[in-house]
């Protein structure tokens, strides 16, 4: 194992240290009943004396009065009592909580063990008990999948590799992605997964519900299926790298917030009736088969500036709520904007539209200010009659 990875391996074990409750600790018991025995005399004493005091005659039946006084103690003694139980209670869930950190610190460190030995068989071994670490403990379960994430960040080349490295990997990443399935019997809900960096074959991410996914400049071999994931926190494919194979499918995904700026597709992908309810990033994307984005919702601003489209590109259908940006884009092939609503302005500014250009069937236009287009192009009817001025690109 690298330098690099084992100190992230502490720097995760560390966090989850910080992030520990401190356990009860109770006084120590000799004094506590020391106490209670000292309150008890004197407080016999003193309502023994006030009784003697305020009852007219009570001199002449000083043992009743004692006995009274006795009962007045002795209750106060049953809340003393209740008192015990409830501090034998938090000892005992302290002693648990501190059993269970303990099993939990020689489980953990043996699966790092695991993961850090040369033979693939162990470090298979590792990616399991994780798994079952994290499948059993919802405190932990972030913790393990940082790890299990960490792993499969270690630079890899698929070609190369040796044959139970490809083994290990493929376990690690069908496990972490089998267990952002809500239909999983050990569903890991509100996982954050951050494989920034990492090089990734055959990923099925369909279906999955995620609290955030990272995956920064990493590297996509083989199937990629991402159709109808929820990523709840947003995603971030920034500098991502797709390439050859079959289609790139997100169909019906939904995302908190995207970004995709700087990733470059070598093949098709799919982004029909998906949902982005923030901000969108698709600035500097190199599309380089079809791309398609039928019935696309981006309900706030969407940019796509200096994309290259090489392919055919297809927004039929989609809705731009807010300010959308094809500022310096670049399509290639046949390009459609059928039956799309723009809410407000669309920037085509220095756009570089094929021939021939792209089509606006039946779009709308519903801005108060004029969209702006490539010089020389005609814009369709509808865009011209909102009011106002042009925009500035």
């Amino acid at each position: 194992m690298s330098a690099g990875v084992q100190k992230r391996y502490r720097r995760v074990l560390t966090l989850r240290r910080d992030r520990e409750p401190r356990p009860y600790r109770p006084r120590p018991f000799p004094a506590i009943y020391a106490a209670l025995l000292v309150a008890g005399v004197i407080g016999t004493a003193g309502v023994y004396l006030l009784l003697l005091w305020l009852i007219p005659g009570a001199k002449a039946n000083r043992l009743d009065v004692a006995k009274t006084a006795l009962l007045v103690v002795g209750g106060s003694g049953a809340v003393a009592g209740l008192y015990v139980a409830y501090r034998k209670q938090r000892t005992d869930e302290a002693n648990h909580i501190r059993d269970q950190d303990k099993l939990f610190t020689e489980r953990y460190t043996q699966a790092i063990a695991q993961l850090g030995n040369t033979a693939a068989a162990v470090r298979l071994g590792g990616v399991y008990a994780l798994a079952r670490i994290a499948d059993d403990s919802e405190r932990d379960r972030q913790t393990c999948m940082e790890v299990l994430c960490a792993y499969l960040c270690i630079p890899y080349d698929p070609n190369t590799a040796d044959p139970g490295e490809v083994k290990v990997r493929a376990a690690a990443q069908a496990t972490v992605f089998a267990r952002l399935r809500p239909d999983h019997k050990s569903f890991w809900a509100n996982a954050v997964v951050d494989l920034s960096g990492a090089r990734l074959t055959n990923v099925s991410l369909r279906h999955a519900k995620t609290a955030g996914a990272y995956f920064v400049d990493t590297e996509f071999d083989g199937i990629c299926e991402f159709d109808h994931t929820a990523f709840y926190g947003g995603a971030i494919f920034r500098g991502a790298h797709f390439h050859q194979g079959n289609e790139v499918d997100f169909q019906g995904a939904l995302f908190g917030w995207a970004n995709f700026d700087g990733v470059k597709f070598d093949r098709a992908v799919r982004f029909d009736d998906v949902q982005i309810n923030g901000v969108t990033g698709f600035a500097n994307v190199e599309f380089g088969g079809d791309a398609s984005f039928k019935n696309t919702r981006f309900a706030m601003g969407a940019a796509f500036r200096e994309s290259r489209f090489a392919g055919s590109a297809s927004f039929n259908g989609a809705t731009f709520t807010k300010i959308t940006h094809f500022t310096d884009a670049h399509f290639a092939a046949t390009t459609s904007f059928d039956h799309v609503t723009f809410g407000e302005a669309v920037w085509f500014y220095r756009s570089v539209f094929p021939d021939p250009p792209p089509s606006f069937t039946r779009a709308m236009f519903l801005g108060e200010r004029l969209s702006v287009w490539p010089d020389g192009f005609a814009p369709p009817d509808a865009a011209r009659n909102p009011p106002g001025v042009p925009a500035k690109p």
